[in-house]
């Protein structure tokens, strides 16, 4: 498995565009970490992503507009 230099915030990363960006991330060295409310994407966008490029972003099912949510899910991420 590929050593990641950085985190990346991807919302809507479960989207068409979205999930196509957490592919490229992943192909330069980045993991991602999706939010998303699900509201036009689906989950199976993720597992596409691990099969195209053997690593499953992180997921969250947050609307972001939750500022309580994102707050929590930055401090876990940010080190």
């Amino acid at each position: 498995m590929k050593s990641y230099l950085r985190k990346v915030l991807v919302t809507g990363g479960v989207g068409y565009i979205g999930s196509h960006v957490c592919i490229e991330l992943i192909n330069n060295g980045f993991f991602p970490v999706v939010v998303d409310n699900l509201s036009n994407g689906k989950l199976e966008a993720l597992v596409r992503v691990e099969k195209i490029t053997g690593v499953r972003p992180d997921f969250f099912q947050v609307d972001i507009n939750d500022k309580s949510a994102l707050h929590q899910i930055f401090e876990n991420y940010v080190y």
